[in-house]
């Protein structure tokens, strides 16, 4: 599996940031892509966006994926 690039990772939460999603409403989405419906805290997302911790992987592939869908629907 590839390794995800915090930058990356980063640079998409402040994508979906722009596009008018809060930390909050980032987290919940990330669960709705999960199984069992498991997700981040808002400020884990938080800390995440400002570069203080890294997602797991899971999480990083997941937040990459809604910004590529949310770029889609320009």
């Amino acid at each position: 599996m590839m390794k995800i690039k915090q930058e990356d990772v980063v640079k998409a939460l402040d994508f979906l940031r722009e596009q008018g999603l809060t930390d909050e409403q980032i987290a919940v989405a990330i669960g709705q892509q999960m199984p069992g419906g498991v997700h981040p805290s808002s400020m884990s997302v938080y800390r995440w966006r400002i570069g203080r911790n890294r997602p797991r992987q899971m999480f990083g592939w997941v937040i990459l994926e809604m910004a590529k869908v949310q770029r889609s629907k320009k």
